[in-house]
């Protein structure tokens, strides 16, 4: 995997070097800090170290083949770009800058690099290399080059840098290069830890005023629904308390949220005055929720949909009253109704400090769809809170919310509002993992839209699932079966945490620019605890849904099917999130909610096991195999680590006599007094009848290759299994075969093979191929490519071979453009049954037919007094019993 390399706060020079003083500080929390001096090392900013700005800055004596600044998918730590490099024959360079001046000191410099076929990447400094190195990381495999180096007296003029060996046809890249003085002092806090059984790392530099926000629009129609909450003590906590009563956003506040979300709806009720659910949350709502915030000292933002009901990349449907309007009226109309809402939420005491012009626009907003349009609304309800704020001699931030981060599209929309002349300030975005991609591209997407709009970003709505358990009867969107879903986190309590606390230090890496993390409806929990198994589970489930449709405390009523006839009007139900609230669904809070605090302070916890996933695991029959001794185990700080496992040999050895099928063997893990119980999917497969099918016996004579751009080699970041695959890439376009000739004996064959890469310049003219050659008929199975070990798996199946001893050609074909790369690697050809030629067509006995429909020939027959007989015989899709009466056949399945 690439590793992410964090940037830390700089620290400039002036002269010679510079001490900071940074203090950190606590949100509301009963943790206590310790504050002494420490030490830390003091930044000597290169320029342009992360080669965002292309080579700009950069000095090179030699220079190779390639040598610029790239943006590739996975070719840059962070940011956008990296410095690549390739030459076709050896080749040293050094890539520095000049120092001014340098006291005397040690100084310790560093950078991240990338890169095979014989690159080593040194650090430099005044003319010495360091003694750390990366050498062959291979693609992907981001990691650090460092060096110490001591000067005894001050300096001028100190090249620093980067020193390159670069064998014939090396390749790499070069990424965030610093220098540092080790020597150099600042002022930090020393916050300490608490205790937890959560285990936290302290984020640093993140500042006091980090928005930690919590969305809980659904919060007043959970409680008119009679949902409870508690907290840690088992104190009830209400919406809006008297005295003697204990709030729930005090609570919030206790565990360190800072902010509030709420979603407004136009009108989300049908002509009869029925809601629509979802929490029905009009401005009558919001002022509610957004008083009771306030008064516990939280800030709000409000979330306007310009919608009567939920509004996401996939539907923005204007509000009805809206819905016949041509744009200049809609345009007014908005801008009044944002005006309006956000000067009663003031007047009723709600601290607005940023209003959401609109919610995931992606594709739409009010019921527009080009960008023109959707931007003229956006400076229509941006125009409304400006007015509004300047009335009210108040600050009030503007956000414009998007969606997909994955996609790739924000600097495009970004692009679109800045030509559009649109006003806001802050760029938001929704960020899921297990749809959303990875934090380092959220960091550098988002930084993107900072560095070049100057504007503020966020994550508007985050979330994970703690439990795979359903609360309510409604399913969730996070659930066993779901598809399209990518756990980076374990589904836990702690796995919980640990996604929330990345996602802040994905926001907090950007920089000043980087404002916070809202949590997506972290309270919206079961009205009444649904249990599939119990006896009364009917009953309950109609409970909730009585509930769901009186008070609108699900995600839809049915009477939203006036609005929304083919989602909400079709799926209404209850909470599709119960699985990750931070309130169990009981009511009792969750030990990640106090995330929004520990991250200021880390905890004493140690990481410990976490979970131990089940795992599958393929053995070929005759062969002398044994199951895994260890498997992976995700600790709570979300590394893995390999683990022992014992197996219920019984069932291994029942496996192994039993010959080629499918078996689950049961496994024990045993860690730190914690048991845990897997499953192996164990697959016993027939032999492979291919050599060097997975190429770790190298370029042997089993395989002939012909073409260009590819090459048999150990590359462990490419390879499925083993050390070695078939490696392709090229800066042209490249086109090569590999096959092999197998005999076989007759019977049905099945090829497979797995492919995995990234396309080049031009996808559409790129192909990739498995395919198999038999007495001039080819038969080929398509591929494709996606992403850095995103494998798939062509398959041939049904290769009828009718004679013994039939020679066959294997192989594959690979066509890929400028830049594509890839490798392929594990083969696999096997018998998978029995040809049955004309000879094997002969009368079968009863034991063989094994029929029920046979007796009840046999009988009827027996009625007629007339004799019987059955035989099997060929056809076009496998094989039929015929049966005659007084020898006369008719066919008969």
């Amino acid at each position: 995997m690439r590793r992410r390399i964090v940037k830390q706060a700089t620290a400039y020079l002036l002269g010679a070097s510079l001490l900071l003083t940074q203090q950190w500080s606590c949100s509301a929390s009963d943790a206590s800090k310790v504050v002494s001096s420490v030490k830390k090392a003091a930044n000597i900013q290169f320029t342009n170290g992360d080669f965002e700005n292309g080579v700009e800055g950069w000095n090179v004596d030699q220079q190779p083949g390639t040598f610029d600044s790239k943006s590739d998918a996975g070719s840059a730590g962070t940011g956008s770009n990296a410095l690549n490099f390739w030459n076709e024959t050896d080749i040293t360079f050094k890539c520095t800058q000049t120092i001014a001046s340098l006291p005397a000191g040690t100084y310790k410099v560093t950078a991240q690099s990338q890169g095979a076929d014989g690159e080593v990447v040194y650090v430099y400094f005044n003319g010495e290399k360091g003694d750390v190195f990366q050498q062959d990381s291979g693609w992907g495999n981001w990691q650090e080059s460092s060096g110490t180096f001591t000067i005894t007296e001050d300096m001028t003029n100190v090249e620093a840098g980067v020193y390159v060996d670069c064998k014939a046809n090396g390749w790499g890249y070069i990424d965030e290069i610093s220098i540092t003085d080790v020597n150099a002092s600042v002022e930090e806090d020393n916050v300490q830890p608490v205790e937890s059984d959560l285990y936290v790392e302290r984020i640093k530099d993140l500042e006091e005023d980090f928005i930690h926000g919590m969305d809980v629009s659904s919060i007043v129609t959970q409680y008119e629904s009679g949902v409870k909450y508690y907290d840690f003590a088992g104190t009830e906590l209400v919406l809006s308390p008297k005295e003697g009563e204990k709030g729930f956003f005090d609570f919030l506040k206790e565990c360190g949220v800072n902010w509030t979300r709420i979603r407004v709806w136009n009108n989300p009720y049908d002509t009869n005055g029925n809601g629509y659910g979802g929490g029905n949350n009009d401005v009558e709502k919001a002022k509610i929720i957004g008083k009771a915030a306030t008064d516990a000292g939280l800030k709000v933002l409000i979330d306007f949909h310009y919608s009567d009901f939920w509004a996401d990349p996939g539907k923005q449907q204007a509000p009805k009253a809206w819905a016949d309007m041509d744009l200049a009226t809609k345009s007014e109309a908005l801008k009044t109704y944002t005006a309006e809402s956000v000067q009663a939420l003031l007047d009723a005491g709600v601290n607005v400090a940023m209003v959401q012009v609109g919610n995931e626009t992606n594709n739409g907003m009010g019921g527009e769809f080009t960008v023109e349009n959707m931007c003229t609304l956006m400076n229509a309800g941006s125009s409304a809170v400006r007015e509004v704020a300047s009335k009210n001699n108040k600050e009030i931030l503007v956000a414009l919310h998007f969606a997909n981060v994955e996609k790739g599209n924000y600097s495009t929309y970004a692009k679109n509002l800045d030509d559009n002349k649109v006003d806001y300030d802050v760029f938001a975005s929704s960020y899921y993992p297990v749809w959303h991609g990875t934090t380092a591209n959220l960091t550098s997407e988002l930084k993107k839209i900072a560095d070049t709009y100057g504007k503020k970003v966020m994550v508007a709505e985050t979330a994970y699932a703690y439990t795979m358990d359903e609360g309510d009867g409604h399913s969730n969107t996070i659930r066993d079966d779901a598809t399209g879903v990518e756990y980076h986190y374990n589904v836990s309590v702690q796995g919980q945490a640990n996604e929330v606390a990345n996602t802040m230090r994905a926001v907090n890496d950007i920089g000043d620019a980087g404002l916070g993390v809202f949590y997506w409806e972290s309270a919206w929990i079961p009205v009444s605890v649904y249990h599939a198994d119990a006896e009364n589970a009917k009953d309950v489930l109609e409970a909730n849904k009585a509930l769901w449709e009186k008070d609108g405390s699900g995600w839809a009523s049915s009477y939203a099917g006036e609005y929304d006839a083919e989602d909400a009007g079709k799926w209404y139900g209850g909470s599709a999130v119960d699985n990750q609230a931070m309130f169990d669904f009981n009511g009792k809070p969750l030990e990640s909610i106090n995330i929004w605090k520990y991250v200021y302070t880390g905890t004493t916890a140690v990481a410990k096991v976490d979970s131990v996933n089940n795992i599958e695991f393929t053995a070929i029959h005759g062969e002398n195999w044994s199951m895994p001794t260890t498997v992976t185990a995700k600790y709570t700080d979300n590394s893995e680590q390999q683990v022992a496992v014992v197996w219920d040999e019984a069932k291994v050895t029942e496996a192994k006599e039993s010959g080629m099928g499918s078996y689950t063997i049961n496994g024990t893990v045993t860690s730190e007094e914690a048991t845990y119980q897997i499953t192996c999917a164990l697959e016993i497969k027939a032999a492979n009848l291919m050599a060097n099918a997975g190429f770790e016996n190298g370029a042997d004579t089993a395989w002939t290759i012909s073409g260009t751009g590819m090459e048999i080699k150990a590359e462990a970041d490419n390879v499925r299994s083993g050390e070695y695959c078939l490696k392709y890439w090229s800066e042209t376009e490249a086109e090569f075969t590999a096959e092999q000739t197998v005999t076989l004996d007759k019977g049905i064959y099945e090829l497979s093979a797995y492919n995995q890469g990234g396309a080049g310049s031009d996808a559409t003219q790129e192909s990739y191929q498995l395919y198999v050659v038999m007495d001039g008929d080819k038969k080929v199975a398509d591929s494709s490519v996606s992403a850095w070990q995103a494998w798939e798996n062509p398959t041939i199946s049904n290769i009828e071979i009718k004679n013994d001893n039939t020679q066959i050609t294997v192989g594959i074909y690979t066509k890929y453009s400028a830049g594509g790369w890839g490798s392929w690697d594990d083969f696999y050809l096997a018998k998978t049954g029995d040809v049955k030629t004309d000879s094997d067509k002969t009368d079968v006995s009863d034991d063989s037919v094994k029929l029920a429909k046979v007796k009840a020939v046999k009988a009827k027959a027996a009625k007629k007094k007339a004799t019987v007989s059955f035989k099997k015989v060929k056809n076009a899709t496998g094989y039929q019993i015929q049966y005659s009466t007084n020898s006369k056949f008719t066919s008969k399945t």
